[in-house]
């Protein structure tokens, strides 16, 4: 997991699909250079993570330096809103970006997050021969606690999120068949509390990977919203044990 505070990107990038491990990657601060080379040294199976602000500095930069477009890109996933209830607008922004923003990416492999602050987030995945799209709200502040600092918040989001799809063996290349000998995700559902999803590997690869971004990104949004009712950056992250209740409360 990388951002742009962190040096020699392109190098670990390179060395990370060299030897088959998966890239989340969130260009912050910006910056269109590292970007750029960054991007270029992608593979099948990386998450790029992106605020609004971010998206629209990518789309840019992608468009300035005219990246070439993918010749075996997937077809854009349909609009989606939670409940397709969208009152401020953000998820209609959102998949706007997300329209944008697919074409430009060199490789159809590569996953996209938008997160939306208060709104919730937006995902948009490769499933099998498909691409899929699905969106969450924020999650509820529990009951008598209140928004007191919301320092941290992202990367409190970013690293359940990238435990929730790791769990869901959705890191790594979904673009082409596992290898054999390889659990399936179903496999893996069944060792662990995400068990009661295992029944949607069935039902074929975008509808497994639909439900499983949601529950990912469900409980990252959960993790955040609580990481918002305390004080701190780090010290604000709850235990997998609270962020689970919060879960089973609402």
């Amino acid at each position: 997991m990388l951002q742009n505070e962190t040096s020699c990107n392109e190098e670990v990038v390179t060395a990370a699909g060299d030897r088959g491990i998966a890239v989340v990657y969130n260009p912050s601060p910006f910056q269109q250079a590292d970007f750029l080379a960054v991007m270029g040294c992608l593979r099948p199976g990386a998450v790029l993570l992106l605020n609004e602000i971010e998206a629209g500095q990518c789309l840019s930069a992608m468009r300035t330096a005219a990246q070439p477009q993918s010749s075996t890109a997937l077809a854009l996933a349909p609009h989606c809103a939670p409940g397709n209830a969208d009152p401020t607008g953000a998820f209609a922004r959102a998949n706007a970006l997300l329209d944008q923003l697919e074409p430009q990416i060199a490789l159809p492999g590569i996953s996209l997050v938008l997160t939306l602050g208060s709104a919730g987030a937006v995902a948009s995945f490769p499933a099998g021969s498909a691409r899929g799209r699905v969106a969450i709200p924020a999650a509820p502040v529990p009951e008598g606690a209140t928004i007191v600092d919301t320092t941290g918040a992202g990367d409190c989001f970013a690293g359940f999120l990238v435990h929730g799809l790791a769990t869901f063996g959705l890191l790594g290349d979904n673009t082409k068949t596992s290898a054999a000998g390889s659990p399936s995700p179903a496999d893996m559902l069944d060792t662990t509390a995400w068990a009661p999803l295992a029944g949607a590997a069935a039902s074929g690869p975008r509808d497994f990977h639909a439900k499983a971004w949601t529950a990912a990104l469900s409980r990252a949004a959960r993790a955040s919203t609580l990481a918002c009712t305390r004080h701190g950056a780090m010290l604000s992250f709850p235990d997998a044990t609270a962020v689970d209740q919060l879960g089973a409360d609402s």
